[in-house]
């Protein structure tokens, strides 16, 4: 829990730090990160990189600053 809200406060510092950038899409990682994410072959990757284009899909479905 802290680190999610520690890790969406420097979302906000960013914001205010560049006031005339338009932030438009922002992923967060659904589930808790584990050694896994650290292993790069293509066997432990692969389900995370259809898990990231189908995020990615949705963001971009429901359109910029959904969520914010």
């Amino acid at each position: 829990m802290h680190s999610y809200y520690s890790g969406t406060s420097q979302l906000n510092e960013q914001a205010h730090a560049y006031p005339g950038t338009n932030f438009r899409y922002m992923f967060m990682q659904k589930h808790p990160a584990t050694i896994e994410e650290v292993n790069f072959n293509n066997a432990t990757t692969w389900h995370m990189q259809e898990a990231g284009r189908e995020d990615a899909k949705a963001a971009i479905a429901a359109g910029p600053g959904t969520g914010f």
